[in-house]
C-alpha cells in the first residue's frame, strides 16, 4: 500500500515475464556472443497506473524504461539523451522480436 492508501503492483524478478524480459535484452545488447549484463531493480518511483492495469487484466508486468537517472521527468527540464533513444528503441525492438 502507497502513502496516499492506492494498492502497488508488484511481479516479482524471478517470474516468467521478468526472466523472458532480462534473456531478451540480453540477448538483444550481447557482444561477440556474450549476453549482456541486465540491471534489474525491484522497484520504480513514481506514479505508473499498473496496480489497475494488472488487477483488470490479471497478467504480471515489468517496466523497461529508456531513460537516464536524471532526466528531471515531468519537471521544465525534463529530456531524454539522443543515446537513450536509440538503445531504447533497440531494447523494445529485441523485446517485440522475442518469443514469451
Amino acid at each position: 500500500m502507497r502513502l496516499d492508501g492506492t494498492k502497488a503492483a508488484f511481479t516479482p524478478l524471478d517470474a516468467a515475464v521478468g526472466r523472458w524480459a532480462q534473456t531478451a535484452l540480453a540477448t538483444t545488447f550481447a557482444h561477440d556472443g556474450t549476453p549482456a549484463d541486465v540491471v534489474r531493480i525491484r522497484m520504480m518511483g513514481a506514479t505508473v497506473p499498473t496496480e489497475a492495469l494488472v488487477e483488470v487484466l490479471g497478467i504480471p508486468f515489468v517496466i523497461v524504461p529508456m531513460v537516464h537517472n536524471d532526466n528531471n521527468q515531468h519537471s521544465f527540464d525534463e529530456n531524454l539523451r539522443v543515446g537513450h533513444l536509440l538503445s531504447g528503441t533497440r531494447a523494445f525492438t529485441g523485446l517485440l522480436l522475442t518469443p514469451f
